[in-house]
């Protein structure tokens, strides 16, 4: 068999590219392929030889495959180099996202055509990574916009307050008659009312600032996470169940108690209030191995073994519309008597200054499950 030029050039030109190339004849037959296609489509190039090109692709492909082959062979459509993306069938059944550009060309007198395939996988996850970074960044320039702004206005009105409840304790102070009197009735009232807006202001300010006033300590949280269900317990409804499953044999955390306790409390509050009729309210405590996800908070990428500490109810769920934005400080969807908006904010610094990351699970009519993923300790031999 004699080899001309144009062919021993075209040879070279295939096994020498870098993208996955296929030649066909004018009816679609293979007729020569380059070392590339083995890692992309698992075949060898002997193997595909003389193979139809529709063995490349998906089903659907295939049928339109076989038109648009009819019409190149009658010369009523025409070949172009516009490239486009599309799913390529692997040896093994799998698909395969490649971007394909098509050239035709003659060949020994007769019509054929080349096409180059790029894998674009990785081109795929890149662009997934870019983006959930991108994310991760915004949620966090706008917990940092949203915490100065909540720290600047929470000072101020703390000293406001301040001065209400001073005045009203110094009214009270110069009261020399009936202490029941309607007058000091009032002035207790203002004190406790400026209380609570101290308390409210305090919330405010752990979370624009939070600075740490306790070390955390080496031990298991089973026991605060008992302790908060026992204070609950008398204020939720007995419509509502209420139950803990705790695995044995747990590692011990890093935490700090009063922050999990005020974690604990705004997650099983809001599970309660996310039941409209009889329902269930599901804390777990449970290893978490070989977690692969996302944090729903700050858009990290979790891996690893955690401690998880879930809260699940069987509410009416979060619509996706929704869920982006409970983090949100002030973002409450509760009537405004029913809640501050604050609860999930303050949940996601706390989480996040112990370490930790939230997965949230939830769907419109499914119910909702927030996931805390807590940092196990990082020597085995350390101890509680």
């Amino acid at each position: 068999m004699v080899v001309d030029d144009s062919e021993e050039s075209l040879r070279s030109l295939v096994a020498c590219a870098p993208d996955a190339i296929i030649v066909t004849d004018a009816i679609g037959r293979i007729q020569q392929t380059n070392p590339q296609v083995q890692p992309l489509l698992g075949y060898t190039p002997s193997e595909l030889l003389g193979q139809p090109l529709s063995v490349l692709m998906p089903p659907a492909a295939a049928a339109a495959h076989a038109g648009y082959m009819a019409g190149f062979a009658t010369g009523r459509r025409g070949m172009t180099a516009e490239g486009r993306e599309v799913l390529a069938r692997r040896q093994d059944g799998s698909l395969v996202s490649v971007h394909v550009r098509v050239g035709e060309m003659p060949f020994h007198g007769e019509r054929c055509f080349v096409g180059f395939l790029r894998d674009m996988t990785e081109t795929k996850r890149a662009a997934a990574e870019h983006l959930r970074l991108q994310r991760q960044l915004m949620q966090a320039q706008k917990m940092q916009a949203l915490g100065q702004l909540t720290g600047g206005i929470a000072h101020d009105f703390n000293n406001l307050l301040t001065g209400i409840r001073g005045l009203a304790m110094l009214a009270l102070q110069e009261q020399v008659g009936d202490a029941d009197n309607p007058p000091a009735r009032q002035l207790r009232e203002i004190a406790k009312v400026s209380q609570r807006g101290r308390d409210l202001i305090a919330r405010l300010m752990s979370f624009a600032h939070p600075e740490r006033s306790q070390a955390p300590v080496l031990r298991s949280i089973v026991p605060i996470v008992e302790e908060v269900l026992r204070m609950l317990r008398p204020s939720i409804p007995s419509r509502i169940q209420l139950s803990l499953q705790a695995a044995p044999d747990l590692p011990a955390v890093r935490h700090v108690e009063g922050d999990l306790h005020q974690i604990m409390t705004n997650l099983v509050v809001n599970a309660c209030d996310a039941i409209a009729g009889p329902g269930q309210v599901r804390i777990t405590v449970a290893p978490a191995a070989d977690v692969a996800c996302e944090c729903s908070s700050c858009g990290h990428h979790l891996h690893g073994d955690w401690l998880l500490l879930g809260v699940q109810d069987s509410g009416a769920g979060i619509g996706p519309a929704t869920l982006p934005r409970i983090f949100d400080p002030f973002f409450s969807t509760k009537e405004a008597s029913h809640g501050t908006g604050l609860g999930l904010a303050t949940v996601h610094g706390l989480v996040h200054q112990a370490g930790g990351h939230i997965v949230v699970r939830s769907g419109a009519g499914a119910g909702t499950c927030f996931e805390l993923l807590l940092p196990l300790p990082a020597t085995a031999n350390e101890t509680p």
